[in-house]
């Protein structure tokens, strides 16, 4: 293979009018992409990237509840499911401040918390979602 002449990008499988070495993602979806080389030889289709432009609070996504926000020495995780969920509070440069899992309702102590602030990220492995928290 030469140096690549031009490209082509695929969302979801379906290739799309881009030819340049970037892509705008414009969307949700799963993109990839391939060269053509000076040789007009083709390369394979690279990994596939799957993004999501939408923020899922953990409400929607897990049937979670976090009150109250904002908060002052604890917030209340409220949670009937049947998955354990791992549980990261971080600040908004991405260090975490707190880790823990659940299977059912807890309470998260933030008594010593700075005010500001911060993400709660709620995966089961899968999925995550992330709520901001204000901390009074």
């Amino acid at each position: 293979m030469g140096t690549a002449k031009s490209y082509k990008w695929f969302k979801n499988g379906v290739q799309t009018a881009d030819v340049s070495k970037t892509i705008t993602i414009n969307g949700n979806g799963c993109y990839s992409s391939s060269f053509v080389d000076n040789t007009n030889c083709e390369s394979l289709v690279s990994d596939s990237v799957c993004t999501s432009l939408s923020v899922n609070t953990p409400q929607q996504v897990f049937g979670i509840q976090v009150y109250p926000n904002p908060a002052n020495g604890h917030v209340n995780l409220t949670y009937t499911g049947t998955d354990v969920l791992q549980v990261t509070l971080t600040d908004l440069q991405g260090r975490i401040i707190e880790g823990f899992t659940i299977d059912q309702s807890s309470t998260l102590n933030i008594a010593q918390i700075t005010k500001g602030i911060y993400l709660l990220h709620i995966s089961n492995g899968i999925q995550t979602a992330t709520q901001k928290l204000l901390v009074e």
